[in-house]
């Protein structure tokens, strides 16, 4: 699944080197909305946040049993999806539930990230974070740049590839910000979360 996982990522990174970043815009009533994006080389394209619904990275050799019955504990209205040996997807029922969930999930052992799932604006395509980055680096950045970036950023390369690397994220972080700081380094060509995604380039 994750060698899929990858080819169908790479093949939306050659549509649109990406970043994700927010923006804050205010309606006729003058309220501020924050909107999410990433780049297509410089056109910005816009994500919503899908409600009451998580994605939950696990660490390695998590017992899926176990950590289905303490989130049950914590939201009895959950449902949880394994998507595979250690990422979940978690439906809840409203917003205080899944409140609740998040605040359980950043206090614990097993758990290693959490992000919420994003849909494109203008599609159905879902959006789940693994909680790693696939970054390329510009042509003639040494390595001892590019260790630096992942000091910085405090993460850990957990594959290198030809054209990209594979970048797990420290425990707790956000993978689309961390995604945004190497972008905005001016080091890269292309940074962006790795997705379990809908998309279909063709």
């Amino acid at each position: 699944m994750r060698t899929l996982l990858i080819v169908a990522l790479f093949e939306l990174i050659l549509l649109s080197a990406s970043s994700c970043e927010k923006e804050t815009t205010t309606s006729s009533s003058q309220t501020s909305v924050e909107r999410i994006y990433y780049y297509a080389f410089d056109e910005k394209i816009y994500l919503s946040i899908v409600e009451n619904e998580l994605i939950v990275n696990y660490i390695e050799g998590v017992d899926k049993e176990k950590a289905t019955l303490f989130l049950n504990r914590v939201a009895p209205h959950s449902q949880m999806a394994w998507l595979d040996s250690n990422n979940a997807v978690v439906t809840t029922n409203s917003k205080a539930e899944n409140g609740n969930v998040i605040q359980f999930l950043q206090s614990a052992d097993n758990v290693y990230t959490w992000h919420p799932l994003y849909r494109l604006e203008n599609g159905e395509d879902l959006l789940i974070s693994t909680g790693h980055l696939v970054v390329n680096f510009l042509p003639g950045i040494s390595k001892e740049s590019q260790n630096e970036l992942h000091k910085k950023h405090r993460t850990t390369v957990i594959a290198d590839y030809d054209m990209y690397s594979v970048l797990r994220i420290p425990k707790n972080g956000n993978a689309i910000e961390t995604a945004n700081r190497y972008y905005e380094s001016g080091l890269v060509q292309f940074s962006t979360p790795d997705f379990f995604s809908t998309f279909n380039p063709f």
